[in-house]
């Protein structure tokens, strides 16, 4: 990864600093070739003479001011060439950062709200169970109850129909007890009647 990046920025630079420097010595040379032909022209015979003497006079003037030009040309463009590159490096490490941090940032806020996600099925699905198992816990409790309440509600009612059935039973007994007796009785005392009577 770091070769690529390397590579990269090599390859930037030097298409920058080709391209920088073929368009200042293309401008130079035009803007060069057009004084020349432009002064010739319009200078026309005495013109080239007198500026060919000057040019001869003031020759070493001219190579002097050229030289020191000429450094302060190299100067400037080496300036403005660190500049651009330093100004790339800084942008595309700037870039990297933060799509570094924004990848980072991205995937903690998503581990976050799959945390939260998956917490909240967790909780979701507990709770159906524990309510699914306490509406059964419930039922069972409440049929357990209804059931002991109904054996309860059952066992009293046959008590109440045994002793109902036994009292009955036994008014019944004691009823035609009582009427076999007296009937005895009054047959007794009738017989005991009719022979006094009969006697007398």
């Amino acid at each position: 990864m770091n070769s690529i990046i390397q590579e990269f920025k090599e390859s930037r630079i030097k298409k920058l600093k080709d391209s920088r420097i073929q368009g200042f010595k293309n401008s130079r040379i035009q803007e060069f070739t057009d004084s020349r032909i432009q002064g010739f022209k319009n200078s026309g015979i005495q013109g080239f003479k007198d500026s060919r003497i000057q040019e001869f006079k003031n020759s070493t003037i001219h190579e002097f001011k050229d030289s020191k030009i000429q450094g302060f040309n190299y100067s400037r463009i080496q300036e403005f060439k660190d500049w651009r590159i330093q100004g790339f490096k800084n942008s595309r490490i700037n870039v990297y950062k933060d799509s570094r941090i924004l990848g980072f940032k991205n995937s903690r806020i998503q581990g976050f709200k799959n945390s939260r996600i998956q917490e909240f099925k967790n909780s979701r699905i507990q709770g159906l169970k524990n309510s699914g198992i306490q509406g059964f816990k419930d039922s069972r409790i409440q049929w357990f109850k209804n059931s002991r309440i109904q054996e309860f509600k059952d066992s009293r009612i046959q008590e109440f129909k045994d002793s109902r059935i036994q009292e009955f039973k036994n008014s019944r007994i004691q009823e035609f007890k009582d009427s076999r007796i007296q009937e005895f009785k009054n047959s007794r005392i009738q017989s005991f009647k009719d022979s006094r009577i009969q006697e007398f």
